[in-house]
């Protein structure tokens, strides 16, 4: 006798998360109204998270819990898109939510979004809005295409002290892309695109994903209603973090707008790291 479809995978890259991606694990697994897969992809970390995890599910979770996570383990760190393709392997499920180590969702979080893709069917992803740990929310859930024009306009009201759209809202709509933070996709839609492009380590490769979801005639939704705490503190200091801004958006620049495009945007972003402090 077959098994009821899972309603979701979901898809967990850790990276050195520490003690948060228990936090990050337990919330999903605790989703309500749904049953749910979880894929724990380590890319090769080395804060003993992936150890602890092991360990708790071991000596802690029943056999049949067992068969519904499933850990990989990465000999090396990949990157964020490496290893959420590795993990979308084991989608066997209706939907598949990728959802960042330092992303803790609400119980009713997959509920309201499943529920939100079940009832557009033209709806190839979809993504709650982003929020602080103390509930306020986060810039960044969604925004417009990354065009010489559309930066331009979020400089201008980054500098103006202001955001360029609202991060809250009380009703869904359509936006040009979500952040993959944390982001549900219909599996039949990913099937006419692909997996992620792996030629982006970081940042970046959540617009991808939707640009290219949108060519096939997807549509991509923002759902404010429902929300995530995004344990998230970025340091454009780091340039680490900034030379991995600068070569996901060369490489978007470079598969949706030419190479010449993208070899622009690098030389654009590298001079801006040089006069930067």
């Amino acid at each position: 006798m077959g098994h009821e479809p899972f309603d979701c995978c979901v898809v967990i890259v850790n990276y050195n998360g520490g003690a948060l991606l228990q936090r990050v694990r337990s919330a999903a697994e605790a989703s309500t109204g749904l049953r749910l897969r979880l894929v724990v992809v380590d890319n090769a970390s080395t804060d003993g998270s992936i150890a602890s995890l092991l360990q708790e599910r071991a000596a802690a979770a029943p056999l049949p819990a067992k068969e519904h996570v499933l850990i990989l383990q990465c000999p090396q760190n990949r990157g964020f898109s490496a290893g959420n393709n590795l993990g979308l392997f084991g989608m066997a499920a209706r939907y598949v939510l990728l959802l960042n180590c330092d992303a803790v969702v609400e119980p009713t979080t997959l509920a309201t979004l499943v529920a939100f893709m079940d009832s557009h069917p033209t709806a190839g992803a979809c993504a709650p809005r982003l929020c602080w740990p103390n509930g306020e929310s986060q810039p960044y859930s969604y925004g417009g295409d990354p065009t010489p024009l559309y930066l331009f306009r979020r400089l201008l009201a980054h500098r103006a002290g202001r955001q360029l759209h609202a991060w809250d809202g009380r009703k869904p709509k359509r936006v040009d892309w979500v952040a993959a933070t944390c982001i549900l996709l219909r599996p039949k839609a990913l099937a006419t695109i692909g997996l992620l492009d792996e030629g982006i380590f970081m940042y970046f490769e959540d617009n991808d994903l939707c640009l290219r979801l949108r060519k096939r005639g997807w549509k991509i939704y923002f759902v404010p209603t429902t929300s995530v705490r995004h344990h998230n503190k970025p340091s454009f200091a780091d340039r680490k973090r900034r030379a991995s801004y600068a070569n996901g958006l060369a490489r978007f620049y470079s598969r949706h707008y030419g190479f010449l495009a993208g070899v622009g945007i690098q030389v654009l972003m590298r001079l801006r790291r040089f006069v930067s402090p």
